[in-house]
């Protein structure tokens, strides 16, 4: 299960009541095949397990988290709908933030991912305090972000180190000056 949480709006409480929901009807349901005998004793242990795990862990991890900080993109990709496709662009707000940090309390998502659908992460102001937060509460997930590359210098590099991230991916389709400015619509390389 993964969730994404966008500029557009703040997270909504219905995203984390989903894996809440699921376990629950994994439970009515175990309850239900045990009342009408419908497990066979070859898995009655397996069951019994799943059930203490479910109940010992009753906010069980989802395997992702997408956090959306910006919505704005420096570059006109040729491949990518950004420049063509109307919507806000704008950096995430400080309480919907807050909002997806207590998300990923709640949830406590394997992967969390930094990189928006349209727009460039780095493009936030924040995004390197913000990481940080985001690692100060999920200490075990797998933090990472995709960017297109063109805003990193060292300080910004060392900077994205420096708050926690575990991965950083560059999107890089070019092998020269004139292919990437065709690609990417800006003169970057």
């Amino acid at each position: 299960m993964t969730y994404n949480v966008a500029t557009s709006s703040a997270p909504q409480k219905v995203l984390h009541l989903t894996a809440w929901i699921f376990w629950f009807l994994v439970l009515l349901a175990i309850k239900a095949a045990r009342k009408l005998r419908l497990i066979p004793n070859c898995y009655k242990t397996h069951v019994s397990l799943i059930e203490r795990l479910i109940q010992s862990n009753p906010r069980p991890s989802v395997k992702g988290l997408t956090v959306e900080t910006a919505s704005i993109c420096n570059a006109k990709c040729s491949f990518c709908p950004y420049p063509k496709v109307a919507f806000p662009k704008k950096i995430m707000p400080e309480d919907s933030f807050l909002a997806a940090l207590e998300l990923s309390r709640q949830l406590r998502p394997i992967d969390i991912d930094f990189t928006p659908y349209l727009g460039e992460a780095l493009v936030d102001q924040k995004i390197f305090e913000r990481i940080a937060r985001m690692r100060a509460s999920n200490p075990e997930a797998n933090i990472q972000v995709t960017t297109n590359g063109t805003l990193i210098s060292k300080a910004v590099a060392e900077n994205l180190i420096a708050s926690g991230l575990d991965e950083i991916h560059v999107s890089f389709g070019s092998w020269g000056s004139d292919e990437y400015k065709l690609l990417y619509g800006i003169d970057s390389w």
